[in-house]
């Protein structure tokens, strides 16, 4: 009776082991990268079709050349003609000192008008103009709209400077 009773206790402890859970650790289909992260949205260079508010650093590089003046934050372009500001490699304001053929090309084209006023004094005749623009707001969620402001002399009408921006 011994011989029958060790190989029934194998043969039932084979059973058994072989009945219980499977520890084993089971694979999952892995998600393609497309499927698990959204991909964030590109956002251009610039969003004017010269480079101006809300460019790149990049941008103003390739449309004018290095800098003629400046630091990580300002840059002096065009022999001097445009002074920008850069925050987080963005520009946020751009002053025109003489060439102003161009104006319109540094202000995004879908920009609205929201209002507009003047000012005067002896010397400055001051026009103001605000915007919004869908596109530099893609751009960064901070940029509520932009500013347009050009200074003439009061005597003569010339125009003196323009300054362009963005409205945190």
């Amino acid at each position: 009776m011994k011989k029958f009773i060790v190989p029934m206790i194998i043969g039932v402890t084979l059973f058994a082991a072989g009945c219980g859970q499977d520890n084993k650790p089971t694979e999952q289909p892995k998600p393609e990268a497309a499927q698990t992260q959204e991909k964030a949205p590109e956002v251009a260079n610039k969003v004017t079709t010269l480079a101006s508010i809300g460019a790149t650093k990049d941008a103003f590089k390739e449309e004018y050349g290095a800098p003629t003046k400046g630091n990580d934050m300002q840059g002096a372009y065009q022999k001097e003609n445009l002074f920008v500001t850069f925050v987080e490699n963005r520009a946020i304001n751009v002053v025109v000192q003489k060439d102003f053929d161009h104006l319109n090309d540094l202000i995004p084209a879908d920009a609205k008008e929201v209002d507009k006023s003047t000012e005067d004094d002896k010397t400055i005749h001051k026009e103001t103009a605000h915007y919004t623009s869908d596109k530099l707001s893609a751009v960064s969620k901070a940029y509520k709209g932009f500013t347009v402001i050009k200074n003439f002399d009061s005597k003569s009408g010339k125009l003196l400077n323009v300054t362009i921006d963005v409205t945190l």
